[in-house]
């Protein structure tokens, strides 16, 4: 069946937001329509054997035909040729570690790009275009890349693309909407989400059906996964639509165990695994969720008590000076005092209110150090996502191994964890949580600008992907108008490079 990429996208765009289980119920509506039959599966030994013996066989004959084309380049007297305008191919020979493209149709575009088969360039210039299966393609930029660079690559990648596969490729775009990307890209479909977070649970649903629906709709159907901020969303997004495809009906088992075999090949080899441990947490769920072997949880979920044991040191003489937010999707829904913990504690809890904090689907719990000196200044101590549909205990612990940030931090204790203690109802509340041992002091923070700036990053830490900043635009409450300028003001004094930031969703840009 041919598919119009234009209804296409169209109908992604409508349904990228479905509900989780709304996806779900069209994964397996789109699953229960094709075709069993077929044996060979490549996740046997038997399977991978044959595909490891017919991979020898392809590499020896593109060993031979490498081996005449560079002899054809010499002439008798063993003297270089020149080059022929438009006969250099378009992409490499494979490397070992995975299949990766040269976008450019010379040896000048090549340094320019960055793309060699030695694998992606640790330049700022560095671009990295990869095979991971023979249908999908990874096209990921560093970060760091300035956008005159990112610009030209990006038409370079787009005419490669366009030349070998016409209208036949479809790029979804794993960061956030980038005006580039529509200049020499028809076909684009905006899936990307906030830079240093795991991607929302609907949304890792959202990609992957629609990433499955492209490469079903023709066989000559190719996706690009483009992400402006290196691999690691591109690897979330590999890992996710690996266990989507386990669930391929027979017909297709031969097919889908090759392209599994790509997909954890690459990886393994490309990405180096999967780093940040909300991204695991996230595709663990997303796996679960849909073999059956997640639950979901429908109850209603309210966060009593938060528990850190374990001080963190984040000052000289020990101990840190915690605040923390919780965010529900990307809407600030809750933000703390200043606790002084003292390193003589062996553990913290802090009470979030009578009745405690309704929350549901994709959660957000960031604990920060409040810097004395500079004033601005604060640094995260640890953050970690989870879905509420997940949450079948009274008490989620998640280990130091399982926080984004202090998995790193030797700053955090190594036998530390944090502990999250829900109750089904205000009336139900956990009553045996006890936070009268800790040693710690409480510090107002109503009128500090940087407790109650609403962003996923920090002000004093540069993000990873400067492009790809999340702004919250809703104001804190109970601040005056007056109020949000005297902070901003603030802010503007102490931070110096304005137009970088946001504060209380007002943007801190010059005036000329």
């Amino acid at each position: 069946m041919k598919i119009n990429p234009s209804e296409f996208m169209m109908i992604m765009e409508a349904s990228i937001d479905l509900p989780f289980m709304e996806h779900i119920r069209l994964i397996q509506l789109m699953r229960s329509v094709r075709q069993p039959s077929a044996d060979l599966c490549l996740d046997q030994p038997a399977g991978q054997a044959l595909y490891l013996m017919a991979r020898s066989v392809g590499r020896a004959a593109e060993h031979l035909h490498d081996v005449g084309r560079r002899r054809s380049k010499f002439n008798a007297s063993g003297l270089p040729l020149p080059p022929r305008n438009g006969t250099e191919p378009l992409m490499s020979r494979p490397s070992s570690g995975g299949r990766q493209a040269t976008i450019s149709p010379s040896r000048r575009m090549d340094s320019l790009s960055g793309c060699t088969d030695r694998g992606p360039s640790s330049s700022s210039s560095a671009m990295d275009l990869s095979f991971v299966t023979e249908r999908i393609l990874a096209l990921s930029f560093p970060p760091e890349m300035d956008t005159t660079t990112y610009r030209e690559a990006l038409h370079q990648a787009a005419s490669m693309l366009q030349t070998k596969h016409g209208d036949n490729y479809m790029v979804f775009n794993l960061s956030l909407p980038r005006k580039e990307i529509g200049l020499w890209n028809p076909r684009v479909l905006d899936v990307g989400w906030p830079d240093q977070l795991a991607p929302p649970l609907e949304r890792l649903c959202s990609v992957c059906r629609a990433l499955d629906s492209w490469l079903q709709a023709d066989p000559q159907h190719v996706a690009v996964l483009h992400s402006k901020c290196g691999l690691q969303r591109v690897g979330v997004v590999v890992a996710a639509y690996c266990e989507y495809t386990g669930l391929c009906p027979p017909n297709q088992q031969d097919q889908q165990s090759l392209d599994r075999f790509s997909m954890k090949r690459f990886l393994n080899e490309r990405v180096g695994g999967l780093r940040t441990p909300s991204d695991k947490r996230y595709v663990e769920y997303f796996a679960g969720l849909l073999s059956g072997a997640i639950q979901v949880n429908s109850s209603p979920l309210f966060l009593d008590h938060v528990t850190v044991v374990g001080i963190p040191a984040f000052q000289s003489n020990g101990g840190c000076r915690a605040f923390f937010k919780v965010y529900q999707g990307s809407v600030p829904v809750h933000t703390s005092s200043i606790y002084n913990l003292h390193d003589s504690a062996r553990h913290f809890t802090m009470s979030l209110g009578e009745r405690g904090l309704a929350l549901r689907g994709d959660i957000l719990v960031k604990c920060y150090h409040r810097h004395r000196l500079p004033v601005d200044g604060r640094e995260t101590i640890f953050s970690l996502q989870f879905h509420t549909c997940a949450v079948t205990q009274h008490t989620l612990v998640f280990q130091r191994q399982d926080l984004d940030d202090a998995c790193q931090d030797l700053r955090f204790p190594l036998d530390g964890s944090v502990r999250l203690h829900f109750s089904t109802s205000p009336e139900s509340r956990l009553m045996g949580v006890n936070e009268t041992h800790t040693r710690y002091t409480v510090e107002s923070s109503t009128g500090d600008p940087v407790v109650r700036w609403d962003s996923y990053d920090t002000v004093t830490d540069s993000a990873s992907c400067p492009d790809d900043h999340h702004r919250d635009a809703s104001s804190p409450a109970g601040l005056t108008q007056s109020e949000r300028i005297r902070a901003n003001t603030e802010m503007l004094m102490n931070i110096g490079e304005a137009d970088e930031f946001q504060v209380f969703g007002i943007d801190l840009l010059p005036t000329y």
